[in-house]
């Protein structure tokens, strides 16, 4: 019975996690998170595809908080979300980090590199990882920050900034893989704890 409430549990912090790093308040305990689930019969349901169901905001605003939320499909969510709006800060903190960019002039906001400047890029890439040297270079790096950032507690601001830098990205085949069998095996363990708690 641990094993299947720290499991739900798992997923109820991971969704208190997303809420805060986008801004969000997040107002409901575990407690009543999973009654809303369980009240809306589709716990064993929750997942990321576009026919599988999630918790939403009643119009998409205001805080995750009882009276506020829903539950429904991915592809209703993604229907009803209102269309992504620049801040003025965030327009000017871009056009700052171009200017003198040659190779950013005229590039509007959401800009996207040719198939020909992204191999280009990917070859380049793979070329300096081939170096040793460069090679070194990097995993002192990773070790000084992995140092540097442990006990640190990341603030929102550095939340929404590591948000912002991830807009966009595509993962690999391979990691898109290993995400896909994560997901699957902590959708079966939910179902399989649920069904142990229907028998109980």
């Amino acid at each position: 019975m641990n094993r299947i409430r720290n499991s739900l549990e798992h997923v109820y912090r991971q969704q208190k996690r997303n809420a805060v790093r986008r801004g969000i308040v997040f107002l409901l305990s575990f407690d009543e998170w999973l009654e809303i689930w369980e009240a809306s019969g589709f716990l064993d349901m929750r997942g990321r595809r576009s026919n599988e169901y999630c918790m939403s905001r009643i119009g998409d605003c205001g805080a995750y908080a009882i009276g506020n939320v829903v539950i429904k499909t991915n592809g209703d969510n993604h229907r009803e979300r209102a269309p992504a709006q620049h801040t003025e800060a965030f327009k000017r903190k871009m056009s700052r980090r171009l200017r003198g960019n040659k190779y950013g002039k005229g590039q509007k906001l959401g800009f996207r590199h040719t198939e020909e400047s992204r191999l280009c890029i990917g070859e380049a890439s793979k070329a300096a990882w081939k170096d040793p040297a460069y090679r070194k270079k990097m995993r002192k790096r990773d070790r000084l920050n992995s140092k540097r950032l442990q006990g640190h507690e990341v603030t929102p601001e550095t939340r929404e900034k590591i948000g912002a830098a991830h807009i966009g990205r595509e993962h690999s085949v391979s990691t898109r893989t290993k995400m896909s069998a994560t997901h699957r095996k902590r959708q079966c363990m939910i179902r399989a704890a649920l069904s142990k708690m229907q028998e109980e």
